[in-house]
Order: structure tokens, then C-alpha cells, then sequence
């Protein structure tokens, strides 16, 4: 049975409008609901896991359940003082008036998630929605089809409708009229191509959006790296969830002398992470559906795969060229292209000549080359000497730019992300400054321009 939008919605805006959400109290009582639901579901959700993605048990908490968790209870310990008026400083220009920041909701929300990581991906930014005051309307992707159903009886178990709610549309017929509808923030997850229809439908209503998107995300490692820990930690990103990642290591640039060796290196902990044979571990995920197990081998035809039980092996391409097909587009599967580079300023000029990715990675143990890619290359996020970890941290905003997106989140950042902090100027009564009222003259313009030049 499908979803009538617009009175979800207006049902939620009427809900808003009584203020039910305001109170600390409220939003800490929505976070428990949750929090309670999602932890009594935990094998419902790595079930799920399982069969949508491979997942093992034990990656299904760390990425999804656990996290979630966390992000809960590290909102709930921090909500009463991101709730209250900030103080960011008095301004000459408008003494002896105290300024404030009155963090406000926006209203009701709309949140378009992906497949990839259908749990994290939904219930993180709702977190900071329902920390922030807000109603939401929820839109999981429904290619993840058991996560789909029990992400629908989360939903329904912690939440009253008219607060939080899931637009159950598994045929994806309604995409149209649920972004007809006039929301106060939407956030959407996925492809850079969709989100492009998504801006230019929130523009109709000049609807503020952020937009987590994706690209090539580089890894670069330099000759005097640990390149034992670094073909550790890139073969486990790439691994991980069979490579359907956003942050996930996109294509590898190596400095040539060491460019080999690495490329071995990373294939011996491929073959420590999924076994002798990939295609056969339980534990290794697969690709989601045969249209992307169809794609990924298209551009990697020598990857050994499975199409029946969509599984690709996890795959070095070490003669990769930027001209081919696998360094056109955004892999987001086991497959990892290998190029070489002979100075860091070569890597920095690839990777600014292209869009922004949401990710970079750098392996090196001098800091100053560090500093130089992080300072000169524009990205979302990053690590040095790791991979994918940033996304992990409750205290850093992960988001991205340009082509691979806008708006952050996590922590705070989320918090501030879907509020309205308000600037507020509080004059007193008993000082006036007669300055400020005309007529104006020149000796007054005089004295300004020194104080304030």
C-alpha cells in the first residue's frame, strides 16, 4: 500500500506547529524511542545485512548499529548546551548590545538514503534531525529489500507518524510527488546525477538541501610511507562492504619506485581479508544487484566473479590509464585502479584537474607532504595514513564539495546543519547612542572611519 504524501506531510507540519518537539526533554525522549527499538532489533538488522549485502555479523554493528548507537548517546550528552543561546562575542557597531545565536528546528525534513549502508545512512542524519527539533519524512532505498522492511517496523515501533515516518513506496512510483511536496530541508544521499534533479526540485521552493554525493576518492602514497600498513589499510577499505562505499578508496596513486611492491603488498591482504577464494567466503560482501555486478565487470572483465552469487574478487588493475573507463566514473565496487606518479606536484594537478571527490587518503610519514595535499587538494574529508576511518569520528563533519556535495553532518555539525541559528541582537533601554540617528556629521563620519578602518 503506497503512501499519501501530502497528507503525510501536512500532518507533520500540523504536529510542528504545536511545539510537541521543542522541548529538550521531548527530543531526548524521541532519541531514547529509538536508541531502544534499534538495539532490541540488532540481529533483525544484521540479518538483514546479510542477505541484502553479504555483511558479516561483526562488520554490520561497527558500520551500521554501533555507530548509530553511538551517535545517540553522544547527542544526548551534548544536546543541552548545541540547544543553548551561543555567545559569540559583542561588536563595537551595535554597543552595548549582547548577541546570541538561537539554534531553532526547521520543520519537517525530508531524508532520501541509500542502499549501500541502508541503516547508518537513514538513521544518522535523522539523529540530528530529531536533536535539532524537527519532523521527518524518510525515504530508505528499497534495492536493499530486507533492510527496506525492517528499517519500515523501526520506524513504526519508536515513532508516532505525524513526528517521524517512512514513505513505503518499494516500487519507487511515488519519487515525483514526494518532491512536489514543499519541505523545510532535504537530505539526500546517493549519485551526483540525482542529485542534481534533486537541487533543481527543491529550487522551486527554495528548499535548502544537503547533498552527500561521492567521486573518485584518491589514495596517494609516497615512497617513504610504512607501505605495509598502508596495503593493510587499503585493502581493508576496499574490501569492506565489497567496495560500496562512498569514501571509499577510488583509485590508487603510488610513486612510481614503489608502485609494484605496494600493488603486491595489497593483493596479499586481499587475499588475508577475503581468503583463497572470495567468491566462496560467506563472510565477503556481494554486489547488490545484477545491474551493478554487470557495470563493475564491464570495466574490470578479468575480476573473477559470480554473477549468480553476485561476488567480484577483489581486484588490483595495476596498468590503469586516466583515459580508461574505470577512471571515468565512480568505481563503487572491489576494483582498484593503480597509477604512478614521480612528484607529489604531479598527484596534486590529477586530482584538482578533476571534480572534487569526497574523500582523499594520503600515505606518507612526512608531515609536510601531508600538509601540502591536504592544503592544495579541495575534498569532503580525508586521512592521513588511514582509510575511511574519518567517517567514524562523532566530533568531525563529514560532507563533501562541489561534485561530491555540500551540507555536513555528524556531532554537532548535524545539530547546526538542520537548525536555524538565529542572530540576535538584545539592546538595552537605558543607554542610547545619539550617533546613530541623523542629522549625521562629518567630525562623527571622521572618528568611525578611525575606529573602524
Amino acid at each position: 500500500m503506497s503512501t499519501d504524501i501530502t497528507a503525510l506531510v501536512k500532518k507533520q507540519r500540523e504536529y510542528f506547529n504545536t511545539f510537541q518537539t521543542l522541548p529538550m526533554e521531548s527530543r531526548i525522549k524521541t532519541l531514547n524511542a529509538l536508541h531502544n527499538v534499534i538495539a532490541e532489533m540488532e540481529t533483525d538488522i544484521a540479518d538483514a545485512l546479510a542477505s541484502d549485502l553479504g555483511r558479516s555479523e561483526f562488520d554490520a554493528y561497527v558500520a551500521e548499529t554501533g555507530l548509530i548507537l553511538a551517535e545517540i548517546r553522544h547527542t544526548k550528552k551534548h544536546l543541552k548546551k548545541w540547544m543553548k543561546p551561543r555567545k559569540p562575542g559583542n561588536d563595537l557597531l551595535n554597543f552595548p548590545a549582547r548577541n546570541r545565536i538561537y539554534p531553532e528546528p526547521l520543520g519537517v525534513v525530508l531524508i532520501i538514503a541509500p542502499w549501500n549502508y541502508p541503516f547508518h545512512l537513514i538513521f544518522m542524519p535523522l539523529i540530528a534531525a530529531l536533536a535539532a527539533g524537527n519532523c521527518a519524512v524518510l525515504r530508505p532505498d528499497p534495492r536493499a529489500k530486507k533492510s527496506y522492511k525492517v528499517i519500515k517496523t523501526i520506524i513504526e515501533k519508536a515513532f508516532k507518524p505525524e513526528h517521524v515516518a517512512m514513505i513505503y513506496d518499494p516500487e519507487e512510483k511515488q519519487n515525483n510527488e514526494m518532491l512536489a511536496q514543499h519541505y523545510d530541508f532535504i537530505m539526500y544521499t546517493g549519485s551526483s546525477r540525482i542529485g542534481k534533479i534533486i537541487m533543481e526540485t527543491a529550487a522551486k521552493h527554495l528548499t535548502p538541501v544537503c547533498l552527500e554525493l561521492g567521486g573518485k576518492s584518491p589514495v596517494i602514497v609516497t615512497a617513504d610511507a610504512d607501505l605495509d600498513m598502508a596495503a593493510k589499510r587499503i585493502a581493508w577499505g576496499k574490501t569492506f562492504n565489497a567496495g560500496q562505499t562512498c569514501v571509499a578508496p577510488d583509485y590508487l596513486f603510488t610513486e612510481r619506485p614503489i608502485k609494484h611492491e605496494l600493488e603486491q603488498k595489497i593483493e596479499h591482504w586481499f587475499t588475508v581479508f577475503t581468503g583463497e577464494s572470495p567468491l566462496a567466503n560467506p563472510d565477503y560482501g556481494k554486489i547488490i544487484n545484477e545491474k551493478s555486478f554487470d557495470r563493475l565487470t564491464a570495466l574490470a572483465p578479468s575480476a573473477k566473479s559470480d554473477r549468480e552469487a553476485l561476488k567480484i574478487a577483489p581486484t588490483i588493475l595495476p596498468d590503469a590509464k586516466p583515459s580508461d573507463a574505470v577512471m571515468k566514473e565512480e568505481i563503487f565496487g572491489p576494483l582498484l585502479p593503480s597509477l604512478p606518479f614521480d612528484k607529489i606536484e604531479d598527484a596534486i594537478d590529477f586530482i584538482r584537474k578533476g571534480e572534487k571527490p569526497l574523500a582523499l587518503y594520503v600515505f606518507t610519514e612526512n608531515k609536510g607532504t601531508a600538509e601540502k595535499i591536504i592544503n592544495h587538494c579541495s575534498f569532503g574529508g580525508g586521512c592521513v595514513n588511514d582509510v575511511v576511518m574519518q567517517v567514524s569520528s562523532l566530533n568531525l563533519p563529514f560532507g563533501g564539495i562541489g561534485n561530491s556535495g555540500m551540507g555536513r553532518y555528524h556531532g554537532q555539525a548535524g545539530f547546526d546543519m538542520f537548525s536555524n541559528l538565529k542572530g540576535i541582537a538584545h539592546q538595552t533601554t537605558n543607554v542610547d547612542i545619539p550617533a546613530r540617528y541623523p542629522p549625521k556629521n562629518k567630525k562623527l563620519l571622521s572618528l568611525l572611519k578611525k575606529l573602524l578602518n
